[in-house]
């Protein structure tokens, strides 16, 4: 059995009100016995679900949270608890509601005020089994991802549709995007040890030519005094002969 991961990965599902992020909520949670239905239990704030994954040989978890309202997020005096620790968001429309869209900036521009500037995103679409309702094209959807770098599906919470295959690409990109912290940390910590080595052997260095200029100095203060001696001991040698 894959060893689990004890560092569990953040997820919160973000978009305008019945985009149908409750129903995502719930299919990435357990979407084999996913029944349909247009009124799903709406989780509170502090609910959320976890979910395994495995990459590279480990069980990796993912907590997710089915974020509220773009209403309920203004009013909240806790909005940093959606965001808080989030490594990546599912950012969520309805194909056949303009406006869901056309408030994606917003959405967008909110969590980056909030969360890490590391977090990953994926974009979804959803509804797309409702083609004839449709109101937002594929071609708007794949250029908006496209424009603020993020990976685009369209999805179905009714049909369960790229649903699985969604969350497996953002929590691809979250497991590297963890692993490039990582090394870089990593590395910033090997250059740190490195540097204090070289100041060591560089304050080594220093005090050993101290050391050798201060018995130079005593040698050299010795020989003065020698000199000084000899010199003193001469003079008064030619001073008694001269009498």
């Amino acid at each position: 059995m894959p060893q689990t991961d004890d560092n569990p990965f953040h997820v919160v599902i973000i978009g305008d009100a019945s985009v149908g992020k409750s129903c995502i909520f719930l299919r990435i949670l357990d979407d084999t016995n996913f029944k349909w239905s247009s009124r799903p239990r709406l989780p509170i704030i502090e609910e959320y679900g976890t979910i395994y994954l495995n990459f590279d040989g480990k069980r990796n978890r993912f907590k997710v949270r089915d974020g509220g309202s773009q209403e309920e997020f203004r009013r909240t005096v806790l909005i940093y608890r959606y965001f808080y620790n989030v490594n990546g968001i599912l950012l969520a429309y309805d194909i056949t509601k303009r406006k869901s869209f056309q408030n994606l900036t917003e959405w967008l521009e909110m969590s980056k005020a909030w969360a890490s500037p590391t977090v990953e995103y994926v974009l979804l679409g959803n509804w797309c089994d409702l083609e004839e309702e449709r109101e937002v094209s594929y071609e708007e959807g794949r250029e908006f991802a496209e424009k603020h770098n993020l990976i685009f599906l369209e999805i179905s919470a009714k049909t369960g549709e790229n649903i699985p295959s969604a969350m497996k690409k953002l929590a691809k990109k979250m497991i590297d995007s963890r692993r490039r912290q990582e090394e870089e940390k990593a590395q910033k910590a090997a250059a740190e040890r490195e540097k204090m080595t070289l100041q060591k052997k560089s304050q080594g260095k220093v005090g050993s030519l101290r050391k050798i200029l201060r018995g130079l100095s005593e040698i050299l203060s010795d020989f003065i005094f020698v000199i000084t001696v000899f010199f003193d001991a001469v003079l008064h040698r030619s001073s008694y002969d001269h009498l």
